[in-house]
């Protein structure tokens, strides 16, 4: 097998990191550390465009500024190109870098791209983040990703959006080349009307193209369920614990009993559409104890399941608890005897030792000393191809 492209800059340990990371990956002779910038454009609220979710630090462009074509011919993003082809990720992509330098390749959100097609003129894949319009005010989020909260919380105007009319009928030009199209990370996506017009256009011009929709659940209405009829979309959930009270404690404005009756009809959609059907669960403070039953709960769905780490607000944080509450937390997760016997159960197992192994990172970092063993804290990793 062709390894694929090692840049001859690379220190011995990177070179042998990439080597290893080439090894692990899908397909073959890769002449770049991640596809995102060849293939894929994220619509950010303000009009900035992205490669990648993981990256909104380096902007290939602006609209209304450029138009979406003069973005994607951009030197912007020429430039973007010919860094991840040298494996330079200090633009943004600290995300990826970390997860390289600790050898969790099948972590490596760029593995995502791998698998993309490249169109040599236009991009196969769209992210949109176009509003914050959202009905939920959950504990770990923000005014940026959330209406309410910037309304209740922190009292603040609305949002300006710089998408239009224009915007929309830009996009008519690339839609029949795209293999998938996503709607996560700001605000609720069944909430947003500027997506239902997207998605009409999506169906009517290119019906094979995936939607992926990642959604707090709460929003099953009969609009909701047209569209999911009429397209091929992927749902992830974001669910966050398993306890109602808990849950609602978490997910503010949401009811528990309801976002369980919806899962049930988007995994069953899933399963008639032959989509993926994932859940997430932001680890916290609040729901740390779940996160191994919330791994059997995907199971039992047949769901991917996500673990994210959470930065803010400190006092729902894990990252930054005593050395003594890290350690407990760790022995609690090495402890768990997770199954292993279809696929899913062994992509799920493989996201729960690294966020494990996460834990044990902290644990290292934190501020009250506690002796550990190296064989105590030692992980034993075996990559699954999701």
């Amino acid at each position: 097998m062709n390894p694929g492209k090692i840049p001859d800059h690379l220190n011995a340990k990177d070179r042998s990191l990439a080597k290893a990371y080439q090894k692990s990956r899908p397909g073959h002779g890769h002449k770049t550390f991640c596809h995102a910038a060849d293939v894929n454009m994220l619509f950010a609220q303000d009009g900035n465009v992205y490669v990648c979710c993981h990256n909104q630090t380096y902007s290939i462009g602006k609209y209304p500024e450029q138009s979406i074509s003069e973005i994607w011919n951009s030197e912007a993003v020429k430039t973007l190109r010919n860094h991840l082809s040298n494996y330079e990720l200090e633009g943004g992509c600290k995300i990826c870098a970390d997860d390289f330098q600790r050898g969790a390749f099948q972590e490596i959100r760029a593995r995502h791209f791998d698998s993309m097609p490249a169109h040599p003129d236009y991009p196969v894949m769209m992210e949109f983040l176009l509003s914050n319009v959202c009905n939920l005010e959950c504990v770990m989020c923000s005014g940026k990703f959330s209406s309410l909260i910037r309304k209740n919380r922190e009292k603040l105007p609305p949002l300006h959006t710089p998408y239009d009319e224009t915007f929309i009928q830009q996009l008519d030009e690339f839609i029949p080349y795209l293999k998938e199209t996503r709607f996560s990370g700001s605000g609720e996506a069944f909430s947003i009307d500027m997506n239902y017009l997207i998605w009409k256009k999506i169906i009517q011009k290119n019906p094979d193209s995936l939607i992926m929709v990642q959604t707090n659940g709460t929003i099953l209405t009969g609009r909701v369920k047209e569209i999911l009829e009429r397209g091929r979309f992927q749902i992830g959930i974001s669910i966050d614990s398993l306890k109602k009270e808990v849950y609602e404690s978490i997910r503010v404005n949401a009811n528990f009993d309801k976002v369980m009756d919806n899962l049930i009809y988007f995994r069953d959609y899933c399963r008639r559409k032959n989509t993926r059907f994932s859940l997430s669960m932001c680890g916290m403070r609040q729901n740390w104890e779940e996160i191994p039953d919330f791994i059997r709960f995907c199971n039992q769905h047949g769901a991917t399941a996500t673990i994210h780490k959470v930065w803010h607000p400190m006092h729902s944080a894990i990252y930054n608890l005593p050395k003594n509450d890290l350690l407990k937390i760790y022995q609690f997760y090495k402890a768990q005897k997770l199954p292993a016997n279809t696929k899913t159960d062994r992509i799920n197992k493989n996201h729960f030792n690294y966020f494990t192994s996460i834990i044990k990172e902290w644990y290292e970092n934190a501020y009250e000393e506690v002796e550990i063993s190296t064989e105590e804290v030692s992980l034993n990793f075996k990559e699954t191809e999701e």
